[in-house]
């Protein structure tokens, strides 16, 4: 009987999409950056003013999780160096090999971005 109830709450909890709430999504590794929440109504031009200063060069070591990861808090697009997210969104970037990565802004080209990964 009390297995019947437990399939039972685990079926209701599924359907209604609470399944999640078993599996919590992994925290963001590497570097991370947040755009906060009303951060485009400080901005002249949101999504051409950058909302968040991102490092133009950025350098990870053999032992470092090389990984960038962007999440717009805002309900608004906004420009972080040379990407553009959109509201609510998380944008990832993970390096698995070693190399020289280079992200050219086209609003701004002081604020393009070069990644640098070395190896072992």
């Amino acid at each position: 009987m009390l297995l019947a109830l437990s399939v039972a709450a685990l079926v209701i909890v599924g359907a209604l999409g609470g399944v999640a709430a078993f599996w919590p999504e992994d925290e963001p590794l590497g570097l991370v950056f947040v755009i906060p929440e009303g951060r485009a109504a400080e901005l002249n031009i949101p999504t051409v003013d950058s909302a968040i200063d991102i490092p133009t060069d950025i350098r990870f070591g053999p032992n470092d999780v090389a990984s960038i990861t962007i999440i717009n808090e805002d309900t608004t697009m906004n420009r972080a160096g040379p990407w553009v997210i959109e509201a609510g969104q998380t944008y990832t970037l993970k390096f698995d090999k070693p190399g020289t990565y280079k992200f050219d802004c086209t609003v701004d080209p002081s604020e393009s971005v070069v990644i640098t990964v070395t190896g072992a």
